[in-house]
């Protein structure tokens, strides 16, 4: 029985009112905050105050760890094992691309230039959805249509590069929809 669960295992059998964090324990105090509640990795004495957003992150990111690393240098990490790991998992050319596109579509009807967050202040989901859709088929017509026109299977160094330039433009658009409606979504799990 790992750690985590044995410390559940503990709040289940307790009466008392204490909130489950990551593998700490919390007492509720203020809405605002909370209080860590004495437990072996902390010292005497000791407690730490956080907020709900803070308690979320701990809760959906925080893993049990005991291996540390030490560097040439003396200094120490735990290590990465169970983190999430954004420079793996993100793509540089992607997000490079994605911002050259959300640049160039800044540009109002207007002629006025709208802040790069601009989408950030909220866009109903439903409108994201129906926009997302229209890209969606956009990229799966070309997707169609190039599986005509090329033998399989299908690689990108066969299309041309007008096709890869609407392709891209495409999946951009399909993207921007998708990063839209996510962030709508979390802001929402995020206030409850």
């Amino acid at each position: 029985m790992t750690r985590q669960a044995r410390m559940k295992e503990k709040h289940r059998e307790s009466k008392e009112n204490f909130d489950w964090i990551g593998y700490m324990w919390f007492e509720p105090q203020k809405e605002s905050s909370k209080k860590v509640r004495k437990f072996d990795e902390l010292p005497d004495g000791a407690s730490i105050k956080i907020n709900k957003y803070q308690g979320k992150l701990l809760k959906e990111h925080q893993t049990e760890t005991t291996k540390m690393r030490k560097f040439e240098t003396g200094a120490t990490r735990d290590d990465e094992e169970g983190k999430l790991d954004y420079e793996g998992f993100l793509s540089p050319l992607v997000i490079e691309r994605y911002g050259k596109y959300m640049h160039c579509h800044r540009m109002q009807a207007d002629g006025k230039f709208r802040d790069s967050d601009n989408w950030q202040k909220g866009i109903p989901v439903l409108t994201y959805m129906k926009s997302w859709w229209r890209h969606f088929f956009d990229v799966w017509k070309m997707w169609r249509q190039m599986k005509a026109n090329y033998p399989m299977p299908l690689l990108v160094p066969d299309l041309s590069e007008i096709e890869l330039g609407h392709l891209s433009e495409a999946l951009c658009a399909a993207l921007f929809n998708n990063m839209g409606m996510l962030h709508e979504v979390e802001k929402e799990r995020q206030s409850r």
